[in-house]
């Protein structure tokens, strides 16, 4: 779980209060509109929780860890809102009519060959530097995206990209809902290191050689919930469920040995400075 993570915040379902969509979203720490129409200056927050997420992509083996992350946020006089965290660098621009450009660029993990007894024989997947490219347009509580996210050092993420729907809405003063889905796609060379096997993988393996083309890559549907215990504390709960299709889905190393439908959830506490 990222505790920015613009993927999970571009979307959403929930039944809304009226008149209380601007407010929600500016609050939730997770949304692209957080601290929007803030005062000029620093914001603070640090995560600490738990997530159980999958060993690797398409896995049907998951693990629990620990997940930790702090945020410094500038709101400028102009209302543009800066940002560094644990992994991520980026800027949030409001270009007027409740239209904003995000860029981020974001580190990405790679993956080991020890995530998975069935990776054996798997080339490693290099850790890398992405760039999350957004549009994004809010109508009173809801926000639609366009987001492009190439691999900006050329380690074999290739490019995805998606497009989403989000909407934050208020249950109390104190408690806030997010939901929301998102459909993505990927070039070729993404999927072929996410689900691709190689000939001599094939012989390590057991598995068929595949050699996947681009296109669809999945749908996600995701939820998070938020409560202020007080001015500092705040509890969060956030869950995703990702179903793979087309090439992605059709893949041995999907299809025989993991599972088309991947969930994360997270559970932990913010504090804001």
């Amino acid at each position: 779980m990222k505790t920015f993570r613009i993927r999970y915040l571009l979307i959403s379902l929930v039944c809304a209060m009226a008149g209380q969509a601007h407010a929600q979203a500016e609050r939730n720490p997770f949304s692209l509109w957080y601290l929007d129409g803030a005062e000029p200056g620093w914001y603070f927050d640090a995560f600490a929780g738990i997530e159980l997420e999958p060993a690797y992509t398409g896995s049907d083996e998951y693990s629990t860890e620990p997940d930790v992350s702090a945020r410094a946020m500038y709101v400028s006089d102009s209302g543009h809102r800066y940002f560094i965290s644990l992994g991520e660098l980026g800027g949030l621009f409001d270009i007027g009519n409740d239209l904003m450009f995000a860029a981020v660029l974001e580190y990405e993990e790679g993956r080991e060959n020890e995530d998975d007894p069935i990776l054996t024989g798997f080339p490693e997947v290099e850790e890398t530097v992405e760039a999350q490219l957004s549009l994004v347009k809010r109508w009173g509580n809801w926000s639609a995206a366009l987001v492009a996210q190439p691999d900006i050092l050329d380690r074999g993420k290739g490019f995805v990209y998606f497009a989403g729907l989000a909407y934050d809405t208020a249950l109390s003063d104190r408690w806030w809902l997010s939901a929301g889905l998102d459909i993505s796609f990927a070039d070729a060379e993404h999927i072929n290191t996410e689900v691709g096997i190689s000939e001599d993988t094939a012989a390590i393996t057991g598995l068929p050689a595949y050699d996947p083309d681009g296109g669809y890559k999945s749908s996600t549907i995701s939820f998070g919930t938020g409560y202020e215990i007080n001015e500092h504390w705040e509890m969060l709960f956030i869950s995703e469920i990702e179903v793979y299709g087309g090439e992605m889905a059709d893949s041995p190393l999907i299809d025989q040995e993991g599972d088309d439908i991947n969930y994360e959830l997270g559970i932990g506490v913010r504090y804001r400075f």
